[in-house]
């Protein structure tokens, strides 16, 4: 039995089938501690052998990027789209049907809806700025208010860590 040290974090799933796919002879297991990874060959690898196991933990990452980034984006579509919901049921509970404002305010809030539906959160602060500073329409009082999108704003830099 030839075990082959390496310094290196790994996913030990994901390197063993990658280690797998990569025609290696002879794999045995893979073993970790903290950052020390181990693994383990029946026989000695050829110098031919030892460069593809090399170039294989060198290039290993971790983690899969994408799935992260799909975590991060799906997280962020979820919390605005429950910001949404949240703001929707207020207004309702504020009687915003019963005074016939509901088109006008999809209208002036809909560029800010899309946004937080598609997790566009730094874009949604950037039009809740844009917002407040053309001074809102007294007509939409109270389902838009400069508080209301204020604490939809801090609620959306809290989320990103920016308070």
């Amino acid at each position: 039995m030839i075990i082959y040290n390496f310094e290196k974090i790994v996913d030990v799933d994901k390197l063993i089938k990658e280690i797998n796919q990569s025609g290696l002879l002879n794999f045995l297991y893979v073993s970790t501690a903290h950052n020390q990874l181990s693994v383990c060959f029946s026989s000695t690898l050829s110098t031919e052998d030892q460069t593809t196991l090399n170039t294989l933990v060198s290039s290993h990452i971790a983690f899969d990027q994408q799935k992260v980034v799909q975590n991060i984006i799906s997280n962020a579509m979820n919390f605005g789209s429950e910001i949404v919901k949240k703001v929707a049921t207020e207004n309702v509970m504020l009687g915003i049907t019963q005074a016939g404002k509901t088109k006008i305010v999809a209208d002036v809030c809909k560029n800010l809806q899309y946004y937080l539906t598609t997790g566009s959160l730094y874009v949604a602060i950037d039009e809740i700025n844009r917002l407040i500073a053309e001074e809102l329409d007294p007509n939409l009082e109270p389902f838009v208010t400069e508080a209301r999108l204020n604490s939809v704003k801090s609620e959306i830099q809290s989320y990103l860590g920016i308070v």
